[in-house]
């Protein structure tokens, strides 16, 4: 808003003058835009009394306290139902009950304000002009920002997994069993500054494979090999890899030269440090280079259907192969590096700028992030207490009060979970969800938090760094949120499954019961994680 002039065209007084209204304006066109979106996409049902009948709250009707809502709950509306033109025509329909009279009857001054707003709001973007414009450009940008960092926690009731999660799992998990080969000619990919550049299509039609082998009914869920593009832009959109900077698209045209070979290659780069949480465990770098090509060389070197042996054109090897070298084949600036990766954080994370945009999107899909905001909402005249999902929690056992270190932990891991610093529920997650409760990872965890908190600033040599771990831990425990075992055990252990049930590895654990204490919903169960003995309580 601040770099625009509005009204457009019009003399520097009129701008001056009308300088409130549009601001006004803009501020209500980005709140209000696609506040359609989930209240018609989504089916939220809503129950006045314990024990009662639920029954189908419609926006137009009032908020949920106005309907005198005690609990409610969060459904899909089937594709098939969804009305795709209800999410442009009910934001006009809901000013009038969000935006205070007082705030309209100011707009109300300048009409030809309220006109494009109106139209804006209508999804006009001729008659909403700049408005319109200013909106949508936000939204991308805001879009792009939450694709990549914005919180992961989802609803219960949506069971589908997002693509861009069954894609990540299956490629780290053929990276992890080799069934990627690297660094050779023939390979699916090669390492070359900080990332992995992938054939395109070969990469595609693996992990896709990947994921039907393990689940066959996925087909319905999973664009086929004709759609590889789905799979590109679900990569794009969560910033898995790296567009390239010139033209914003997934794909890039390099040519490859080994020792004694040369193809040329339309590729996926994946920075190094999306892939892998250690920078122990990345691959070794090519002993070649990796030529960046201006545009598509040749019919052969962009054919989809050949692999890597097959699909690059031949030319002479170089003279002098580099080690793991990237180059420019016309005049201009280098490789951007990959943007680092989003960590986790004691304090909470500042907001940071998108790099990239994602184009909008119609309808809220099952399987996109439902995101829970802290929002600041007008004071009422009833002061009527806000409704939250239901959820009933057992009392704590005993009298003892939490420390500020286990608050402050609890608080860490609340944090990291919703916004996705801190990963659960996959391979070398400290957090994993059970039958039992929130399994904490020990002591890898406590030392984590004592080592992000600046716990163990002071403690000099590892082995007392480790003891800020331990005092972390023991102060969870005293807090008595955690399974208590046969014997007063407090770690138990568990043990890692592969698809197949083949044991992969163990884990020791804190076991925190009732994780509805702290997260709503809770994330779905790990099926890879299964006690390795009966678990009794004390």
């Amino acid at each position: 808003r601040n770099g625009t002039l509005l009204p457009s065209g019009r003399s520097a007084e009129e701008i001056d003058a009308q300088r409130d209204f549009w601001t006004y304006a803009t501020i209500l066109a980005a709140l209000l835009h696609d506040v359609g979106k989930p209240m018609t996409d989504l089916r939220i049902e809503l129950i006045d009394r314990p024990g009662g009948a639920p029954r189908r709250w419609l926006p137009v009707t009032g908020d949920l306290l106005a309907a005198g809502a005690a609990e409610y709950r969060v459904g899909f509306a089937p594709k098939a139902e969804r009305d795709y033109g209800a999410h442009r025509r009910l934001p006009v329909v809901l000013m009038q009950r969000i935006v205070p009279a007082s705030t309209m009857s100011f707009l109300g001054r300048e009409p030809s304000v309220v006109a494009q707003l109106m139209a804006s709001l209508a999804g006009d973007g001729e008659g909403g002009g700049a408005l319109w414009t200013l909106v949508r450009q936000a939204d991308q940008g805001s879009t792009s920002a939450n694709l990549l960092h914005g919180p992961r926690s989802r609803f219960l009731t949506a069971a589908a997994v997002p693509l861009v999660a069954q894609l990540n799992q299956a490629l780290r998990q053929l990276l992890a069993d080799g069934r990627l080969p690297l660094n050779r000619d023939g390979a699916a990919g090669w390492v070359c500054g900080n990332a992995v550049w992938f054939v395109a299509k070969r990469l595609a039609d693996t992990v896709r494979e990947e994921i039907l082998r393990g689940d066959p009914d996925a087909g319905d869920s999973i664009p086929g090999p004709n759609k590889n593009d789905r799979l590109f832009d679900a990569w794009q959109d969560y910033a898995v890899l790296e567009c390239h900077p010139e033209t914003g698209q997934a794909i890039w045209y390099v040519r490859v030269e080994g020792a004694d070979y040369s193809h040329d290659f339309a590729v996926l780069k994946f920075p190094l440090a999306r892939l892998y949480e250690q920078e122990s465990r990345y691959p070794p770098a090519f002993q070649g280079s990796v030529t960046i090509l201006p545009g598509r060389p040749s019919a052969s070197a962009g054919e989809p259907d050949r692999d890597a042996k097959t699909e690059g054109q031949s030319a002479p090897p170089p003279e002098h192969a580099g080690k793991g070298t990237v180059r420019r084949r016309v005049e201009g600036a280098g490789i951007p590096g990959p943007r680092p990766e989003h960590a986790a954080r004691a304090a909470p994370a500042s907001a940071r700028p998108a790099d990239a945009t994602a184009p909008e999107d119609d309808l809220l899909d099952d399987t996109e992030t439902a995101v829970d905001e802290d929002r600041r909402t007008r004071k009422s005249r009833a002061r009527m207490r806000p409704v939250v999902p239901y959820v009933e929690v057992p009392p704590l056992a005993g009298d003892t009060e939490p420390g500020d270190v286990a608050l402050a932990f609890m608080n860490w891991l609340q944090r990291g979970v919703g916004d996705g610093s801190i990963k659960y529920n996959e391979a070398g997650a400290m957090v994993h969800f059970v039958a039992h409760g929130m399994l904490l990872v020990s002591p890898r965890i406590f030392r984590e938090y004592a080592a992000l908190a600046g716990l163990d600033e002071d403690a000099g040599e590892p082995p007392e760094r480790d003891k800020r771990g331990a005092v972390v831990q023991r102060e969870v425990l005293r807090a008595g949120w955690h399974l208590v075992g046969a014997g007063r055990t407090n770690i138990h252990a568990f043990a890692v499954t592969k698809r197949g049930g083949v044991k992969a590895g163990k884990l020791a654990a804190v076991v925190i019961l009732h994780p509805e204490r702290w997260f709503n919903p809770v994330p779905q169960t790990n099926p890879c994680i299964q006690a390795q003995t009966s678990i009794e309580t004390a």
